[in-house]
C-alpha cells in the first residue's frame, strides 16, 4: 500500500468523527497509527520526524480519549489549566504533522506541484489563529467566527481529500512506470 493511500486511510479516522454515545467509532489514534505506518516504509529524516510525531499524536488522542473534551457546539469555551494548554499543543501538532505529510509527499512525487501543501497549510493556520480568537470575544462574534471556522475546515478538508487521491493515484503510475522500467511484465 503507497505512502498517499496510508495517509488517505488514517485521515478518514482522524478527521471524521462519529460517536454513539461516549463510543468513537473512528478514534483518532488508529488514523495516526496507520499515517505512521506510511512513515515509517520511507527512510528520510522528514519521514522518520513525521512517525515520531504521529506517535506523539497517538498518545495526545489516548489522553483525549481517557478526559473528554466537553461538546462545545458552535462556539469555544475557553479552558483553563491543562485542557486549554492540551488543545493548543495537539492543534499546533496536528499543523505540523500536515506539514510533514506534504513534506513526504512532496519527495515521494518530486516533479510534482507543491501548490497544494501550501494552499491547505495556509488555512489550517489561519483557522488555528480564528479558533485563538474566540475566547477574546463577544459572544456573537465567537459565534461568527465559529462559523467561519467550520466552513474553512470543511473546504480545506474536502481539498485535501481529493489532493491525497490525486497524488495516490499519481503514486501508483510512478511506481508503475519504475516496475515497467525494470524490465518486468505488468500482467
Amino acid at each position: 500500500m503507497n505512502f498517499h493511500k496510508r495517509v488517505l486511510i488514517g485521515s478518514i479516522f482522524h478527521i471524521f468523527d462519529f460517536t454513539i454515545g461516549f463510543f468513537d467509532i473512528l478514534p483518532d489514534f488508529i488514523g495516526f497509527l496507520v499515517i505512521a505506518s506510511a512513515f515509517s516504509v520511507h527512510s528520510t529524516r522528514e519521514a522518520n520526524k513525521g512517525l515520531i510525531l504521529s506517535l506523539i499524536l497517538v498518545m495526545t488522542s489516548l489522553i483525549q480519549l481517557m478526559v473528554p473534551i466537553p461538546n462545545m457546539g458552535l462556539t469555544m469555551l475557553p479552558f483553563d489549566g491543562y485542557l486549554g494548554v492540551l488543545m493548543i499543543i495537539v492543534g499546533a501538532l496536528t499543523i505540523l504533522h500536515f506539514g510533514y505529510i506534504f513534506i513526504v509527499s512532496n519527495q515521494i512525487l518530486s516533479d510534482q506541484d507543491a501548490k497544494f501543501p501550501k494552499v491547505f497549510m495556509i488555512v489550517q493556520l489561519v483557522n488555528f489563529a480564528l479558533l485563538g480568537l474566540v475566547v477574546h470575544v463577544t459572544s456573537s462574534v465567537a459565534l461568527t467566527i465559529s462559523l467561519l471556522s467550520i466552513g474553512l475546515s470543511v473546504l480545506s478538508m474536502i481539498y485535501f481529500f481529493i489532493a491525497l487521491i490525486q497524488r495516490k493515484n499519481l503514486e501508483n503510475q510512478l511506481k508503475l512506470i519504475d516496475f515497467t522500467e525494470l524490465g518486468h511484465s505488468t500482467v
